[in-house]
C-alpha cells in the first residue's frame, strides 16, 4: 500500500483495482454490489477529452488562452484522441473508503474484496 497522504483520515481514500477486461471489472463491480459494497469505475476528469465542457471548448472566459491560441484551436478534444487511456481505465473499478467508516467498516470492505477478487480474477 502507498503512504497514506491523509494520516489524519479526513479525506478518506480509493482502492481502485485492475482486471483483464471491462467484463471481469463489470462482473467484479456487480458482485460486490450483490454483497452490499458500491464501487466505480474511475471518474471525474481523469478523462478530461471527454468531458463535455473540454469536447466543446467551453470555459470560465472566451479568451481562455487554451483554447483560444492558434494550437489550441487546432486541438479537437473527442474520446478518439484518448482510446489507450479509455481502455485502461476502463479494466479499473474501486472502492471508496469514506472518513466516517469504522474499522469494522473497512474490514468488512477488505473481507468482502478478499471474498469476491479471486473468483473474479480468475475469469478470463
Amino acid at each position: 500500500m502507498r503512504r497514506r497522504p491523509d494520516p489524519g483520515g479526513k479525506l478518506g481514500v480509493g482502492v481502485f483495482i485492475g482486471f483483464a477486461g471491462k467484463g471481469q471489472r463489470d462482473a467484479y463491480m456487480a458482485a460486490l454490489k450483490k454483497e452490499g459494497i458500491r464501487t466505480a469505475p474511475p471518474g471525474g476528469s481523469v478523462i478530461l477529452p471527454i468531458q463535455p465542457c473540454i469536447e466543446k471548448k467551453l470555459t470560465v472566459h472566451s479568451a481562455w488562452p487554451t483554447f483560444t491560441s492558434v494550437r489550441g484551436r487546432e486541438i479537437q478534444y473527442f474520446a478518439a484522441c484518448c482510446p489507450t487511456t479509455i481502455n485502461i481505465l476502463g479494466r479499473f473499478a474501486g472502492v471508496m473508503i469514506g472518513p466516517k467508516f469504522t474499522r469494522e467498516d473497512k474490514d468488512e470492505v477488505v473481507a468482502t474484496i478478499r471474498k469476491v477478487y479471486p473468483a473474479i480474477a480468475r475469469t478470463t
